[in-house]
């Protein structure tokens, strides 16, 4: 048994995919006991609310749904698989207590959870990476390529930030890329009908996660099966049997899925249904230009040039080769892809920098062919037939050359990501410096302070829609157990606007309820994103202690990690000391 291990642990493979997991687990617990990362919590209390609710069907409580879970049900599904084990095992070293007293403790502190959750995540990436090492091994048939694509997928620095947080992108690109290696094989003749009923499912699957992923996953496929070399005529390739199958099942799994919670196919953007969603996003479509997506692309261009400079250069390098040396329909196919994926997320979406995460693989594969042909041509050179010391060296200046660079602004990513956040620092702070018990007022979406019985209770009187479910379980706990220290915690930020706390703009008006401090949290250095109330209320009280990122100089926007550093120059990742938020505490 040892030796098959052995030989596994010898393979360059190994460590290329051990070094990616362990850039991948260094940033993991970031955050923790908060929930910093926007969109996270959704996916895991989607399949929380699953299992509270024992259903496997959304559609039947929608409306319990609609709170915690606005994307499709597909990772939900997942993560109630996956974490049932764990929550087991933990409910059994919590020492069986009643099921209730183990849920309000789960509901105030599910921390272990959503650790659970960024590890499974973790694998995801490293299960894209090691899809690209196939993915390109098929395409140019050299295992070196294979390698270096997996290389500089590893060490992407979009793809480390995707793999550590619990977000549907990760696990969508997964998917993609397993239709795109198995389309490689289609087009090298080695379709059966097993193949092709695979991508009709991991097509439709994708549809549960990323509507846009089993679209542009058609891509691959459609060029594999309809310009696969064979001597059948196009028209009946298009009745093929197999082919037919696999689009039936892509339609079937994807009508189950909406049919599963029509509501996160809404995006939660105010359609009642998806067929208004539809009908909403394609009248946005008048507003859309050639221009507009120039720009749009421009954007990722800008991203890829900053942090991704060699693995950008090196994949327009390689496309280049394969289209002028080789057989161009992989290039074309792979623009192809590009372009319908990009030219949809500008259509219905946004320009967001996790939207890379599609076409990376893609490139880390173009990339890889590149790196291969000058390794070859290097390692063809006459002196390093003649010194091995030589050629050790060569060696290790093209690695260091060529990822050198990007590994150390991952590993100076994850020592920053390790570093407790600006909103774990303030709540410590407010720990250290303010009684127990002090009424604190906050506007702020991250930042959570243990709230009293009695600011619980305050809070269901000014707002219930404002209760989360740790409070409810607070409410539960006895004095004995309550977590402390606990404060008089009044978050105007989760206050509908129509309550009359959230329209005042007097500070004498909660100094008179006894508030003493006030605490803000904001993304702009001039605090142009703070609610105008907050900011009147800050302009009428003292400023008692600030957390920023530690450089000691004015950045226009606060860099967080929500999965997806890209404001800042790479300079600035070197010189900043902190993540999170502007943070500030004032005394009223």
């Amino acid at each position: 048994m040892a030796y098959p291990i052995f030989k596994i642990i010898k393979r360059p493979i190994f460590w290329i995919l051990f070094l990616a997991l362990f850039l991948r687990l260094g940033g993991i617990a970031y955050g923790f006991p908060l929930f910093l990362v926007k969109d996270e919590p959704a996916l895991i209390y989607g399949a929380l609310k699953m299992a509270e609710l024992k259903t496997l069907v959304p559609a039947l409580h929608q409306d319990e749904f609609k709170k915690v879970l606005y994307y499709p049900p597909g990772p939900s599904y997942f993560y109630l698989i996956g974490l049932a084990p764990f929550v087991g095992i933990h409910y059994l070293l919590s020492g069986l207590p009643p099921f209730t007293d183990y849920k309000n403790t789960l509901a105030v502190d599910p921390g272990f959870i959503w650790l659970i959750g960024r590890v499974f995540n973790a694998f995801f990436g490293i299960a894209n990476i090691f899809l690209v090492y196939l993915l390109a091994r098929k395409l140019f048939q050299s295992e070196k390529a294979g390698l270096f694509a997996a290389l500089f997928l590893a060490v992407s620095f979009y793809h480390l930030q995707l793999s550590q947080v619990v977000r549907h992108w990760m696990p969508a690109a997964l998917l993609i890329y397993a239709v795109w290696f198995l389309s490689a094989k289609i087009a090298a003749g080695e379709g059966g009908s097993k193949i092709y009923a695979a991508i009709g499912i991991l097509l439709g699957v994708s549809v549960g996660g990323i509507n846009t992923a089993s679209v542009v996953g058609l891509v691959p496929f459609m060029l594999a099966h309809f310009f696969r070399p064979a001597t059948t005529p196009f028209w009946k390739k298009i009745v093929d049997r197999k082919f037919i199958f696999s689009i039936l099942l892509f339609a079937l799994i994807s009508l189950i899925f909406v049919a599963l919670y029509p509501y996160g196919f809404t995006r939660a953007e105010g359609a009642s249904g998806p067929s208004v969603d539809v009908v909403q996003r394609l009248s946005g479509l008048a507003d859309k230009s050639i221009l507009g997506l120039i720009e749009f692309v421009w954007f990722y261009t800008k991203l890829l040039l900053r942090y991704e400079t060699i693995l950008f250069v090196f994949a327009l390098l390689g496309a280049a080769f394969l289209f002028f040396k080789r057989n161009p329909r992989w290039v074309l196919g792979g623009a192809l892809f590009v372009v319908l994926y990009l030219a949809l997320l500008y259509s219905f979406f946004n320009p967001i920098p996790r939207g890379l995460i599609f076409i990376l693989p893609l490139f880390a594969v173009f990339a890889g062919h590149t790196a291969d042909v000058l390794w070859n041509k290097l390692v063809a050179l006459a002196i390093l037939q003649y010194s091995a010391v030589l050629k050790y060296l060569i060696t290790a200046l093209f690695v260091i050359l060529f990822f050198g660079w990007q590994s150390v602004t991952d590993f100076r990513y994850d020592w920053l990501i390790f570093q407790p956040d600006t909103r774990l620092e303030a709540s410590a702070w407010v720990a250290r410096h303010i009684l127990e018990g002090e009424k604190i007022l906050a506007d702020s979406q991250y930042l959570r302070i243990p709230n009293t019985k009695e600011g619980i209770k305050n809070l269901e009187r000014i707002d219930s829609g404002a209760l989360r479910a740790a409070d409810y379980a607070r409410l539960r706990f006895s004095d004995e157990l309550y977590p402390k220290p606990a404060y008089h915690f009044l978050n105007l930020h989760f206050v509908s606007r129509d309550s009359q706390e959230r329209k005042i703009s007097d500070a004498e008006f909660f100094r008179k309820q006894g508030f003493r401090y006030f605490i803000v949290e904001y993304d702009y250095f001039d605090r142009r994103d703070l609610d105008p109330r907050s900011a009147a209320l800050v302009r009428q009280s003292r400023l008692v202690a600030r957390f920023d990122n530690g450089a000691g100089q004015k950045f226009e926007t606060a860099t967080d990690a929500g999965g997806e550093i890209a404001t800042i120059s790479l300079a600035d990742l070197f010189r900043i000391q902190r993540l999170g938020k502007f943070v500030e505490i004032y005394e009223l």
